[in-house]
């Protein structure tokens, strides 16, 4: 959540409640590359969004190689935003704030259990781009798809929706795995 804690903070001046970062330095190492560009979700920029993967990978691999894993888990945790919020269905155009809400709720249950998941290949951006190719490739099938996602929202459908969400959040889950099986493929080759 370290990506919309910040977004929260530096956009608009609200803090979250409880626990978690209280002010924007405290999390900017996690969601701001060198260059200043944010890292959150895909926009659609091929450079963009490389450089925001292949930042987080080399964070990654920096806080192994330096022996810091809670670090690492933190740049693995925006990894997994970045994933997440650029599969969510409502990501993938512009819609309506509560069509977003309806439509981005907990996806229903599923599992990775009995998939094959494709053991990385090649070097580091080459796995990186090809992952990217998904990402992309989910959310134009997403927009495509946002018509029929919005009028069940309109028809109170949640079965329809429930197929949707549990469609995105597989696999964005899988490409979540291939990518940090990529971190470990790479951290353990040193």
């Amino acid at each position: 959540m370290y990506p919309d804690h910040y977004a929260e903070m530096t956009e608009f001046g609200f803090v979250r409640k409880g626990e978690g970062p209280k002010s924007p330095e405290e999390i900017r190492a996690y969601c701001v590359r060198p260059d200043g560009g944010l890292v959150h979700g895909a926009t659609g920029d091929r450079d963009t969004d490389m450089g925001s993967l292949i930042f987080l990978f080399e964070r990654m691999l920096s806080s192994f190689a330096e022996n810091r894993p809670a670090e690492a888990a933190r740049y693995a945790g925006v990894l997994a935003h970045f994933v997440e919020d650029s599969l969510s269905p409502p990501h993938a155009d512009e819609v309506a704030p509560a069509v977003h809400h309806a439509i981005e709720r907990s996806a229903p249950e599923f599992s990775l259990a009995g998939r094959t998941l494709r053991p990385p290949r090649g070097n580091l951006l080459e796995i990186v781009t090809a992952e990217l190719d998904r990402i992309y490739a989910a959310r134009a099938r997403n927009r495509e798809d946002l018509p029929a996602m919005v009028k069940a929202v309109a028809g109170g459908d949640e079965r329809t929706l429930n197929g949707y969400r549990r469609r995105a959040a597989t696999e964005a889950a899988e490409i979540l795995a291939e990518l940090l099986m990529a971190v470990g493929k790479t951290e353990g080759s040193r």
